[in-house]
């Protein structure tokens, strides 16, 4: 299944990308108008990684991985089971 997101890049300019899970935690997020694409996993420990130059050369997490993140912690959210009272 491949879901579209939108990301915004540090300047504020929105791109759409195209997001793929390709196992329990870790994703494929490629840009539409560019065809750029990333892997970007949760490693032990709670570390995301990705592939992206940015990601390589900054400190801190890049833009792909806080928007993967979020769609993570979504996805697990609604995966578990509601409390019924």
């Amino acid at each position: 299944m491949t879901a579209t997101v939108r990301i915004a890049g540090p300047r504020g300019a929105q791109a759409d990308y195209d997001l793929r899970r390709l196992g329990a935690a870790e994703y494929f997020i490629r840009r539409r108008d560019t065809g750029a694409g990333y892997v970007v996993t949760l490693r032990e420990g709670g570390q995301w990684s990705c592939g992206c130059p940015a990601a390589r050369y900054r400190k801190g997490p890049c833009k792909h991985t806080a928007r993967v993140k979020e769609v993570h912690e979504l996805l697990a959210a609604l995966a578990r089971p509601e409390r019924t009272t």
